[in-house]
């Protein structure tokens, strides 16, 4: 089962999740310097990266990623992670683990 699906080849809907801790709150991302969301097929190794935009207020966590047609180009089942960078060069992977997109032909 998946969180998120969409059609080979689209690059719509946007996916879009609010980050949060382990006890459910909101991540501030007022201080991060970047965010990606990172998939790959599963039984893979090779990680997709997309560069991902924080939505205002940065306070309530929430991102979103577009996906490109190389992203969705094969079907399958792939596991993503937003991965954040803060100022220093700290880096947050969430969820801690992964979540599900499935690329369906139908």
């Amino acid at each position: 089962m998946s969180d998120f699906t969409i059609r080979k080849g689209d690059t719509l809907p946007i996916l879009q999740a609010t980050l949060t801790t382990a006890s459910g709150t909101a991540v501030d991302l007022t201080n991060a310097t970047s965010v990606s969301l990172n998939m790959r097929l599963a039984g893979t190794t090779t990680w997709l990266t997309n560069a991902a935009t924080i939505v205002a207020p940065a306070t309530n966590g929430v991102v979103q990623a577009q996906l490109t047609s190389a992203n969705t180009a094969t079907a399958g089942l792939y596991l993503a992670k937003w991965v954040v960078t803060f100022a220093g060069g700290n880096t947050e992977t969430f969820p801690r683990r992964y979540f599900a997109i499935e690329v369906a032909t139908l």
